[in-house]
């Protein structure tokens, strides 16, 4: 008995900080996790459209979106390649979730972009493998003044 109280502490203190860092995660905005994600469509993603420069403090990315045929689609191109991504949207944020390989290891990704009204930029951050490590950086749409 003692051995399922002392588990279920554990659980409790595991859940909360948790929840406590997904609360804070989006610095006073609301996370993109706990939005609920819908289908990128031309209408809610129009302002992604186009060629992305994300600089990291790891590894320089690239984004493409554009609507093909009437559906907005993606690409993550990394230094191990160039990968399909699954574009969503959630409140003013694209994610865009990819799959890739690095040195025969296949895992996935999900790119966030995130306008930051304030200093007047994308945000721009990498989950790996379901939010283990995370990179962060800005994005620059190329073409843009």
């Amino acid at each position: 008995m003692t051995y399922v109280r002392s588990a279920l502490a554990i659980l409790t203190v595991v859940l909360a900080a948790a929840v406590t860092t997904s609360a804070t995660a989006g610095v006073g905005q609301a996370d993109a996790r706990m939005v609920t994600p819908i289908p990128a469509t031309p209408q809610n993603a129009g302002s992604f459209v186009g060629d992305w420069t994300i600089t990291t403090t790891a590894v320089p990315l690239g984004l493409t979106v554009k609507v093909v045929d009437g559906t907005v689609v993606g690409e993550v191109t990394t230094q191990t390649g160039t990968y399909h991504a699954t574009l969503k949207i959630a409140g003013t944020r694209l994610l865009a979730g990819y799959d890739f390989e690095d040195q025969g290891v296949s895992s996935d990704a999900v790119l966030t972009l995130t306008p930051n009204d304030k200093d007047k930029r994308i945000d721009a951050h990498v989950d790996f493998a379901n939010g283990a490590p995370r990179i962060t950086g800005t994005a620059i749409k190329k073409g843009a003044a």
